[in-house]
Parts: structure tokens; C-alpha cells; sequence
């Protein structure tokens, strides 16, 4: 296990003794390795956000 996962581990074991129900994470959507991250840790995809430059 890497330190990213072992630092998302602890976060989590940490979250549920507070008694958090549900975690929410926000990625670049060319942030590629960092979705695989999440998605490999049980995230799925929930919003989508689609935004323009003028």
C-alpha cells in the first residue's frame, strides 16, 4: 500500500470514529491519476460540472 492510500486509510478510520456517514472529494477532470485514485477507493462518479472560458 502506498502513502496516498495509507493516508486515505487513516483519514477514514479517523472519519468513522467521528461518526461521518459519507466522504465527497472534487478532482480536475484532467486529473486523471487522482480519479483512478479515488474510484479505486470506492468513489463513483456523482456530479459533473461543465464550465466554459469567455
Amino acid at each position: 500500500m502506498g502513502v496516498g492510500s495509507k493516508l486515505y486509510q487513516a483519514f477514514v478510520n479517523w472519519s468513522k470514529s467521528k461518526g461521518v456517514k459519507r466522504l465527497r472529494v472534487g478532482a480536475s477532470a484532467q486529473n486523471v491519476v487522482g480519479i483512478n485514485f479515488y474510484r479505486k477507493n470506492g468513489f463513483a462518479d456523482y456530479d459533473l460540472i461543465l464550465e466554459t472560458n469567455l
